[in-house]
């Protein structure tokens, strides 16, 4: 289909990703494992934002808008509310990020093939983002998670002392 709404969902879906991996690209030669403590909080871990991120888009757009969702041994580890795991608990970074890539290009496939009537559809989560239950209304949600966790690998890059980049 060429619905210019879902198009637009998927491009900025893809605009909210493309954000980042200029960050993880700029992680290379880092502990992706490494967490950072302030007085009373422990940070998430690089490896663990990307791992919760793949198993976000997953659950949002993929399970959430068809029912399509990858069956990837590891994705309840790093759901929504998730302890951070030990390290033995991660799979590899690179299997991690092969996940990442495969979850979004799948999204982005089924994005941009809804019609306006899926659009307006009720989730397959049956919860309520951004005011409504609608598949629209659950993958700008999936914009907004995936831009404010690029937000959180920023300022991890930070905290790894990589100079200011944006």
């Amino acid at each position: 289909m060429n619905n210019p709404d879902s198009i637009l969902l998927a491009k900025t879906l893809h605009g909210a990703r493309q954000l980042s991996k200029f960050y993880l690209g700029h992680a290379k030669g880092l502990d992706v494992n490494k967490r950072f403590k302030t007085e009373s909080f422990e940070t998430n871990s690089i490896h663990w934002i990307v791992a919760h991120q793949a198993w976000g888009e997953n659950f949002i757009v993929l399970h959430g808008v068809n029912k399509q969702g990858l069956d990837v041994k590891w994705f309840n580890t790093f759901k929504i509310g998730s302890a951070h795991p030990e390290k033995e608990a991660f799979p590899n970074f690179e299997e991690t990020l092969k996940v990442y890539d495969e979850v979004h290009k799948k999204s982005l496939d089924l994005v941009n093939s809804l019609g306006a009537e899926d659009l307006q559809r009720e989730n397959y989560t049956g919860l309520e983002f951004g005011g409504g239950k609608t598949n629209e209304a659950l993958i700008r949600h999936a914009i907004r998670h995936e831009a404010m966790h690029a937000g959180h690998l920023s300022w991890l890059l930070r905290m790894h002392g990589v100079k200011k980049i944006i």
